[in-house]
């Protein structure tokens, strides 16, 4: 792993944020696989409550080590409810094109991995980029926050039950969303044509997210013709990141061999 420059999203352009941030972390690989090279641009899970340091670091290390630049993405989470994550994540995207020359990344060669509720919103941004347009965001009209190729890792795919109800709860800001809340944001129902291609891990065990909001959207991606490759793991439970699943699953080299055809 190199150097690392850290960057404010909304610097000097949004008030009432909390002290830590919203920030992105880019670090660029000690031997990249090309000049420029790709990036992947990670959302750590949580909740929507905290940003994983299991998802984060970890994540930006390994990705490194096999050639891509790494963008770290810390987003806003409770008590800040719909759009500020939404808004981040998006501006982390378009800041990471915005800057690309200088840090030395293929605008046209970005990747997205999300973990957990971090899946959630790689997802949204990545199938429904015009969601919402924050006013603070001066590239919202000229760049877009749609990766090339997307992986999501046991993501909170649907906000219809079951499902974390945690992160349902903290992303609308309301203990109990109500049916027509909960199918605007569900990943399921914003699947089209233009969705990037997609890599799925769930393990069957999950018993935080249901595995069934990962076949939904697999489904989905069939559905639209669009190129999804889903693994389902025996047992690896929630949050196993990028250690093995199962002591006969290869992972997380399917996700390597993924973002290698960036």
């Amino acid at each position: 792993m190199g150097d690392c420059k850290v960057i404010p999203l909304w610097r000097g352009r949004k008030s009432g944020l909390p002290t830590w941030g919203p920030t992105m972390e880019v670090h660029r690989a000690d031997r990249p696989r090309a000049t420029p090279g790709p990036a992947v641009v990670i959302f750590p899970g949580g909740g929507y409550q905290v940003n994983a340091p299991s998802e984060s670091l970890p994540v930006v290390r390994w990705l490194c080590d096999a050639g891509f630049h790494a963008v770290l993405a810390f987003y806003r989470v409770a008590p800040c409810a719909y759009p500020a994550a939404v808004a981040d994540a998006m501006r982390a995207v378009r800041l990471t094109r915005h800057h690309a020359a200088e840090l030395g990344i293929d605008p046209e060669r970005i990747g997205m991995v999300g973990f957990s509720a971090g899946g959630h919103l790689a997802g949204l941004v990545s199938f429904a980029p015009h969601l919402m347009a924050d006013p603070d965001d001066d590239l919202a009209a000229t760049i877009s926050p749609r990766p090339q190729r997307l992986a999501l890792v046991y993501p909170v795919g649907s906000f219809l039950p079951p499902t974390h109800e945690g992160s349902v709860a903290r992303f609308c800001g309301v203990d109990s969303p109500d049916a027509d809340l909960r199918a605007r944001f569900s990943l399921e129902r914003l699947v089209d044509r233009d969705a990037p291609p997609v890599l799925i891990a769930h393990a069957a065990d999950d018993l935080t997210v249901p595995l069934t909001s990962s076949l939904t959207l697999a489904r989905a991606y069939r559905e639209n013709n669009v190129d999804v490759s889903a693994h389902v793991f025996p047992r690896g439970g929630h949050g196993f990141v990028l250690e093995p699943p199962d002591a006969g699953a290869a992972w997380p080299d399917p996700l390597r061999l993924w973002f290698e055809q960036l």
